[in-house]
């Protein structure tokens, strides 16, 4: 199923085999290569399945680095500037919103 790139139906297998044979070294190796493979195919475009498989096996996530680079960073906009670029705040003066 792996090398078939049926990831999603390996780990679901494997979750099935965890209470028939829970001790199994080699149950744990490939459990953990179907998952590091799930993290891998996940980690650029679904944040919530990359942590949810990185739990499954115990992995840490790692943290993202932020810049200390002030000339990288863009400051949130003050209020007025944010409502003349038209970015809409939780703060509304029209009469509409009443």
């Amino acid at each position: 199923m792996i090398a078939d790139g049926n990831l999603e139906l390996a780990a679901t297998t494997l979750e099935w085999t965890k209470g028939h044979c829970p001790e199994s070294r080699s149950l744990r190796d490939v459990e953990r290569l179907t998952y590091l493979k799930l993290m891998e195919k996940y980690q650029n475009f679904d944040p919530f399945k990359f942590i949810l498989y990185s739990a499954k096996i115990g992995e840490p996530v790692p943290r993202l680095r932020v810049s200390a680079d002030p000339s990288t960073t863009r400051p949130h906009p003050h209020a007025s500037e944010a409502t003349e670029s038209g970015i809409q705040t939780g703060n509304r003066s029209d009469s509409s919103s009443k």
